[in-house]
């Protein structure tokens, strides 16, 4: 991923092997980052959801302006 700075990302290892990443958009604009190659489940945490599921379209995942987006990657 290019280096966005509105984007602040950490990642962790689940015991059960799955990959997490959260990336908090603190900008005012989405960014889209188109990727994704492996089977994901996206959840997204704003001032309107709560862990809302997200779809991944073609290996892109959205990241809403001022929202936290979870990937758990298996």
């Amino acid at each position: 991923m290019a280096t966005v700075p509105s984007l602040r990302v950490c990642a962790f290892r689940n015991l059960d092997g799955s990959r997490v990443v959260e990336v908090l958009n603190t900008g005012l604009a989405p960014v889209i980052w188109a990727g994704v190659s492996e089977t994901a489940e996206v959840y997204l945490t704003d001032a309107n959801a709560s862990l809302d599921v997200r779809p991944v379209l073609d290996g892109a995942v959205a990241f809403p302006s001022r929202a936290l987006t979870t990937i758990v990657l298996r």
